[in-house]
C-alpha cells in the first residue's frame, strides 16, 4: 500500500520533510506487515516474481543458470536489460568449476503456463577474463581441491554513483585461497559502454583488483562497496554484520592498515541469530547478500538531505541443516555517511511465487527508474538543494539513489539452479522498519 503525499499517520508532508524516528518506522498495516515484508510484483499481470530464462552459445554441463545480476538499460533501448548469471560445472559429483554468462534480456511469455517471463534475446556468452590463475596448497590448507582454477562466483553487479557498472567477483586469491575483486563491465564486455551511454565515464577499474583487509580468511565473500555522499563518495568495503567491519577502499600501503571504522552490529541484528541445542546438526549465521543503494525515505521530488536519505543492503541468516540451505532476507537500514551506523531493519522479506521451502537467495538490488513509474529527471534549479552553494546535490544520482517511490528490482537466485526477479517500491520494501533502540 502506498502513501499519500500527506502522511496519514502524522499530517506531515513526507515530500518536504522527513526526520523522525515515527516516519521512518511507519507501518502501513500494523499487525500484519510487523511480523513480514510480503512483496508482491506491482509490474506484472500475476504479482509474483518473474522466471528467467537463460541459455548459451556453447553447450554446456552446468548445473544450472542461477544467482542472476540484472542492471537497467537506458529508457528508450532496444531491450531491457542486462543480465550476468553463475553456472556451475559438475565433474564427477564435485562442483568444481564456475563460469559466469551475460546476455540481453527481454520480455516473453512462459511456453508451460502463459505467464511472463524474461528470455535473452540471443544465447548468452561466457564471461573471458582473460588470465586465471591457481590458488596455492600453503593458502588452501582447509581446502586443498580449491586449489585449482575454479573459475568465477557469486558475481554482484551493481551502478556506483559516478554511474560505473561494477562488479565484485569471486576467483582464486592472490593473498587467500578464494578472494574477491572488483572490474568495471565496460573492460570485459567493451559494447556495454555504448549500450549504457555511458562512453564518456572515465575507468577506474580497468584490472580485477584485489579486495583485502587484514587477516584474511581461506575463503572470503559476499562483501559490498558503501558510499559517503557527503565525502565525495568516498569508497568503503563492509565486510561483516556479525562481527561488523568496514574499512575505506583506498588503504595504506601495508594490507595490516584496513582499520576498520564500524561500531559493534546492535543486538537487533545479532540477536536474529538462534543458539541450536548440540546435535542438532543445525546452525545459522548472518550473510551480507547484496549490493548497497541510497534512498531518500519520501517522494520524489523532495529535497535528498543527510537527515531524510539512508544506506540500505539486504541481508541474510542463513539456517544450514547438514546440507539443507535455508534463508530469511532482512533489509539493513544504516546511515548514509561513515561510520554509516544501523539504524533499524525491515522484518523477514518475502517474495510472492516462491515456496518457503525453496532456497531463495537474493543477489542484488537496483533501481529500476528507467521502466517503470518514471518521473521528470531530478533538477537542482526547479526541485532545489540543500545549500545552493554545494551546486549539484551530493546524494542525487541515477543508478545508486532512489526516493520511497521508485521501482526497485530485487534479483534473486532460487534453489542454485534457477533466476528470477522481482520488482517493488522501496516504500514497499522498507515498510515497518524496527528501529535501533
Amino acid at each position: 500500500m502506498e502513501l499519500d503525499r500527506e502522511d496519514q499517520h502524522s499530517g506531515k508532508n513526507l515530500s518536504n520533510l522527513w526526520s523522525t524516528s515515527s516516519d521512518l518506522a511507519y507501518c502501513s498495516a500494523p499487525g500484519v506487515n510487523e511480523k513480514a515484508n510480503y512483496l508482491v510484483d506491482p509490474t506484472t499481470p500475476e504479482g509474483y516474481l518473474t522466471r528467467i530464462s537463460f541459455s548459451t552459445k556453447v553447450k554446456t554441463k552446468a548445473t544450472g543458470f542461477y544467482n542472476p545480476n540484472l542492471l537497467p538499460y537506458p529508457a528508450g533501448s532496444e531491450v531491457p536489460y542486462f543480465a550476468i548469471v553463475r553456472l556451475s560445472h559438475r565433474v564427477n559429483g564435485l562442483m568444481l568449476r564456475h563460469d559466469l554468462a551475460y546476455c540481453d534480456l527481454k520480455w516473453a511469455d512462459s511456453r508451460t503456463i502463459n505467464s511472463r517471463i524474461l528470455e535473452c534475446t540471443s544465447p548468452g556468452t561466457i564471461l573471458d577474463f582473460g588470465t586465471e590463475w591457481t590458488g596455492t596448497e600453503e593458502a588452501c590448507k582447509r581446502h586443498p581441491f580449491l586449489v585449482l582454477r575454479q573459475g568465477h562466483t557469486d558475481p554482484r553487479v551493481f551502478f556506483s554513483p559516478l554511474g560505473e557498472p561494477l562488479m565484485i567477483v569471486g576467483t582464486n586469491g592472490i593473498h587467500n585461497c578464494l578472494g574477491l575483486f572488483v572490474i568495471d563491465l565496460r573492460v570485459l564486455i567493451p559494447e556495454l559502454a555504448e549500450k549504457m551511454q555511458i562512453t564518456e565515464l572515465p575507468i577506474r577499474f580497468g584490472n580485477m583488483t584485489e579486495l583485502g583487509r587484514p587477516d584474511l580468511q581461506e575463503i572470503e565473500k559476499n562483501w559490498f562497496m558503501i558510499y559517503d555522499a557527503i565525502d565525495s563518495n568516498r569508497e568503503y568495503l563492509h565486510y561483516d554484520f556479525t562481527n561488523r567491519a568496514l574499512a575505506t577502499l583506498e588503504p595504506p600501503s601495508d594490507p595490516a592498515m584496513y582499520n576498520s571504522i564500524a561500531k559493534p552490529s546492535p543486538e537487533l541484528i545479532t540477536g536474529l541469530l538462534q543458539n541450536f541445542r548440540k546435535g542438532s546438526y543445525s546452525a545459522n549465521d548472518l550473510h551480507q547478500a547484496s549490493n548497497s543503494l541510497l534512498v531518500t525515505m519520501c517522494d520524489f521530488p523532495c529535497v535528498p538531505t543527510i537527515h531524510n536519505t539512508v544506506l540500505i543492503e539486504l541481508m541474510h541468516v542463513k539456517y544450514a541443516n547438514y546440507y539443507r540451505l535455508y534463508y530469511r532476507r532482512f533489509a539493513i537500514i544504516m546511515n548514509a555517511t561513515a561510520p554509516f551506523d544501523v539504524i533499524g531493519r525491515t522484518e523477514n522479506i518475502m517474495y510472492a511465487g516462491v515456496d518457503s521451502e525453496m532456497m531463495v537467495y537474493t543477489v542484488s538490488v537496483v533501481w529500476d527508474k528507467q521502466h517503470f513509474h518514471r518521473h521528470e529527471p531530478w533538477n537542482e534549479t526547479i526541485h532545489g538543494t540543500p545549500d545552493p552553494a554545494q551546486g549539484k546535490n551530493p546524494f542525487v544520482s541515477d543508478g545508486y539513489h532512489g526516493w520511497l517511490d521508485d521501482i526497485l528490482m530485487i534479483n534473486v537466485g532460487l534453489d542454485d539452479h534457477n533466476s528470477g526477479v522481482i520488482h517493488t517500491t522501496a516504500r514497499d520494501l522498507l515498510d515497518c522498519i524496527k528501529l535501533v533502540q
